[in-house]
C-alpha cells in the first residue's frame, strides 16, 4: 500500500497504533530478555547451567536471521514480518502460566516451559 493513498486520519490512526505497539513491545522485550526472567528462574531453583542456556538463547535469533533472509523472497517482507511476530508471541504465551505451575510445586515443568518458550520466541524472532 502506498502512503499517498492514505488520508490524514488514517495516517494518524496508524501512528497511534504503532506507538502503542512500540511501548508494549519495549516493555515485554525488556521483561523477557532482562534480569527479571533470570531472577524468576533462580527463584524456581534453576542452576547456573540453565541460566547460561536461557541467556544464550537470544543469540540463536542471530543465526535464524540468515534463514529468515532467504524466506523473504518466498513470503515477502510484510508477510514474513507478520507471521514471525505472531508466532513469536504465540511461543511466549505459555510462559504466562509458569507462576501457576510454580505455585503448584511443579518447578521443573515451569522451567521447561520457560526454556521452550524462549527457544521458540528467539527462533521466530530471527526468522521474522
Amino acid at each position: 500500500m502506498n502512503d499517498d493513498n492514505l488520508s490524514n486520519l488514517q495516517r494518524e490512526k496508524g501512528r497511534r497504533l504503532y506507538q502503542g505497539f512500540q511501548v508494549f513491545n519495549v516493555f515485554s522485550f525488556t521483561m523477557l530478555s532482562g534480569s527479571v526472567l533470570t531472577l524468576f528462574s533462580l527463584r524456581l531453583g534453576a542452576d547456573n547451567f540453565f541460566i547460561g542456556v536461557i541467556a544464550s538463547l537470544s543469540y540463536l535469533s542471530l543465526l535464524f536471521m540468515v534463514l529468515g533472509r532467504g524466506l523473504i523472497k518466498k513470503l515477502g517482507v510484510r508477510r514474513q514480518f507478520a507471521v514471525g511476530w505472531i508466532l513469536r508471541n504465540v511461543c511466549i504465551l505459555p510462559m504466562t502460566f509458569t507462576p501457576l505451575l510454580s505455585a503448584a510445586g511443579k518447578t521443573t515443568a515451569a522451567l521447561l516451559i520457560i526454556f521452550l518458550s524462549l527457544l521458540g520466541f528467539n527462533l521466530f524472532k530471527g526468522l521474522g
